[in-house]
């Protein structure tokens, strides 16, 4: 069984059994590590994608294949466990792929690419052609949407997605907007009830988890600290400073 690690993709993984392949995103490509049995020691298995910034992973949740987002490198797909990777990009007409997730819903499995600068694309088809959803940037606010570090321009952090209902979506703008969708992308909402005057950075999200049981449980990870949500979003405590 594989399983990834990375800044911006899945983070989460719910599976059969422990796994025994780990593929983990870094500033050079992706390692690979392998360990016999549950419990033993992992051990150096391979190196993919060399030269080339990882930023997210994903596994696909019917065929297991495997999705890179690359920073200013598009988007990679290995159908074998990460020994051998494609671009798959059609569609996609930003480079820098900052973030990804997927979902099964009634029409097979969705998976989504978020990008810097902000932009939303969907693909039904294991990334072999991607459909934009524009409306991400139509919400109000987005003028205020910038990142501190040059090019200063803000991107789809991350996702999270309710296991209930695989259409509810938030997104998280660093920096600029925690974002929900009641239809799979196709609309958007703001939800701001945690922002205060006197916070340090403007609407700084880095992720967005959702408790399992619960879903409309969400914790908040922001460059402003901690927050906790037991209404989905409504409403806020401001837990750490930062």
């Amino acid at each position: 069984m594989t399983i990834c690690l990375s800044t911006n993709g899945q983070i989460v993984f719910h599976e059969a059994t422990p796994p025994t392949r780990l593929i983990v995103a870094t500033l050079n490509g992706a390692q690979i590590l392998e360990r016999d049995l549950p419990g033993s020691a992992w051990r150096r298995a391979g190196h993919a994608l060399s030269g080339k910034h990882v930023s997210a992973l994903l596994i696909e949740p019917e065929q297991r294949g495997v999705f890179a987002g690359i920073h200013d490198g598009g988007l990679y797909y290995s159908g074998d466990d990460g020994a051998s990777w494609e671009r798959r990009t059609a569609g996609i007409g930003i480079e820098h792929v900052f973030s990804l997730a997927a979902v099964r819903d009634k029409e097979g499995v969705a998976i989504y690419a978020g990008t810097e600068p902000v932009s939303l694309f969907r693909s039904r088809d294991s990334g072999k052609s991607w459909r934009v959803l524009p409306a991400i940037r139509q919400v109000p606010g987005t003028e205020k949407w910038i990142f501190p570090a040059p090019p200063h321009s803000a991107h789809t952090k991350a996702f999270a997605i309710d296991p209930r209902d695989p259409n509810h979506i938030y997104v998280a703008i660093e920096q600029g907007a925690l974002l929900v969708s009641d239809d799979g992308g196709a609309q958007w909402r703001v939800l701001d009830a945690y922002d205060r005057p006197d916070d340090l950075w403007h609407h700084d999200i880095h992720r967005v988890v959702l408790r399992p049981s619960q879903p409309d449980e969400i914790f908040m990870t922001t460059g402003n600290g901690l927050y906790h949500s037991v209404d989905a979003g409504r409403s806020w405590d401001h837990v750490t400073d930062v």
